[in-house]
């Protein structure tokens, strides 16, 4: 059994990060080595409202999968 541990450092709400994280586990494992496959290194999301980028971040140690999630908001 895996763990996943998600870290959102942005203002959005729980709901909002949970969704971009379960976007990125619905493509699988399909980043790094044959032996200890991955999810998607860094996937992004573009705002159709404000132009602002959210990137969620993965990376795997043993059977831990932890998701970083920020927003780059656009240059004015």
């Amino acid at each position: 059994m895996s763990k996943i541990i998600i870290h959102n450092d942005t203002d959005e709400s729980d709901r909002f990060i949970v969704e971009r994280v379960s976007n990125v586990i619905a493509d699988g494992l399909v980043s790094g080595q044959p032996d200890k496959p991955q999810y998607c290194y860094v996937t992004s999301f573009t705002s159709r409202v404000d132009g602002s980028i959210t990137r969620v971040v993965a990376s795997r140690k043993g059977d831990t999968h932890t998701f970083k999630v920020f927003i780059e908001k656009p240059y004015p």
